[in-house]
């Protein structure tokens, strides 16, 4: 079995709620004298190849493995399905490895939620058969109502296992996890994009005085109501080469600036390519935006602005038709990057750049 170190330096920056945890930093090689007493060749053992043991915890941390203070691990009834959740706290860290196919994409799905706003992870890595890290995708938990978090990409050619990690600096719930192997259906990369969970998941790019949950919905019983040059975005991996069309059933109750744009970023924030359109109608209507991601785009950022007072409600964030070969290269070749919000000064640049012309 792989040993992963008890501590790890966790990087914060000013900007940063504890963001930036990155446990696989830290994975070291099998080899008989990496201290731990392991053998040369490590064999771990799934039901069947690039599938996940106890992937719902319902025979609590059976086939887990503990990568941080054990005391931080604990199985809960607070669940998503079933009788049985993992919660993970305090800097706790859990793991599991899998026997996977070189050239085969695979997608993580689980189901969590965190208690406050501290950081919080899932993982999802693949290794050559030295335990060397190829790739990585890692998101970050942000809602307090339990959502289904996706990471999915493609095994490089010299892989050989994967390593299924959950991090949690909070106290956070994981359940219904599952690997799956082959094509991705099209899905909604926005969490909470109905906002029938209030604003779980969207972060603030203004004032927070001028966002609220309104009654006036489009459907279910919540949208979001945003106001006065208020702001507001969710951040979601995407593929670089990709085309993804944000959409939103949207409307403004006079006639002051409202829009909602859709923007790419790298690795490091920096913008590389935005779209908006305004909001015109007084009464719900669909907005759309399609625009492709550019050679190193890594985030997708929606974002809904109103110097008016605006709702959106029904929002979707989806790829649209199969990965490009240049996907695939950003993909494979992306390796060790963490998730993290982006800076204060980015905000306001994007804020600055979707006000009124």
């Amino acid at each position: 079995m792989l040993k992963i170190t008890s501590f790890w330096y966790v990087s914060h920056l000013s900007h940063l709620a504890s963001e930036g945890a990155n446990p696989l930093a830290c994975l070291r090689p099998k080899n008989s004298g990496d201290g731990f007493g392991n053998h040369a060749t490590p064999t771990p053992t799934p039901p069947a190849e690039g599938s996940l043991n106890n992937p719902s915890f319902e025979n609590s941390l059976t086939n887990w493995n503990n990568c941080g203070n054990a005391s931080n691990l604990s199985i809960v009834n607070d669940t998503y399905d079933g009788t049985k959740a993992l919660q993970v706290q305090n800097g706790g860290c859990v793991y599991q490895e899998i026997v996977i196919s070189p050239s085969q994409n695979y997608t993580l799905s689980c189901d969590a939620k965190r208690s406050l706003s501290n950081w919080a992870s899932l993982q999802f890595a693949y290794l050559d058969a030295n335990w060397s890290i190829l790739a990585t995708r890692q998101a970050a938990v942000t809602s307090q109502n339990y959502q289904s978090y996706y990471l999915s990409h493609t095994a490089p050619a010299n892989s050989k296992y994967a390593i299924v990690l959950f991090y949690s600096e909070d106290s956070t719930r994981y359940d219904k996890c599952q690997l799956s192997s082959g094509n991705v259906a099209p899905r909604n990369l926005l969490l909470n994009a109905g906002f029938e969970s209030g604003n779980d998941a969207w972060f603030n790019c203004a004032d927070a005085a001028n966002l609220s949950i309104s009654s006036d919905a489009n459907s279910g019983t919540k949208a979001m109501n945003v106001k006065n040059g208020g702001c507001v975005y969710q951040d979601v991996y995407i593929e670089a080469g990709m085309t993804y069309k944000l959409s939103c059933s949207a409307k403004r109750a006079s006639t002051g600036w409202a829009s909602m744009t859709l923007a790419f970023s790298g690795a490091n924030w920096q913008q590389l390519a935005s779209q908006n359109i305004p909001i015109t109608s007084n009464s719900y209507s669909p907005v759309n935006i399609t625009l492709a991601a550019p050679v190193g785009s890594v985030h997708g950022i929606a974002v809904f602005y109103s110097e008016d007072s605006s709702f959106y409600d029904d929002c979707s964030l989806e790829a649209q038709g199969a990965l490009s070969s240049v996907a695939l290269d950003q993909k494979n070749s992306w390796v060790g990057s963490s998730f993290m919000r982006p800076s204060a000064e980015v905000l306001e640049g994007l804020l600055e750049s979707i006000k009124q012309p």
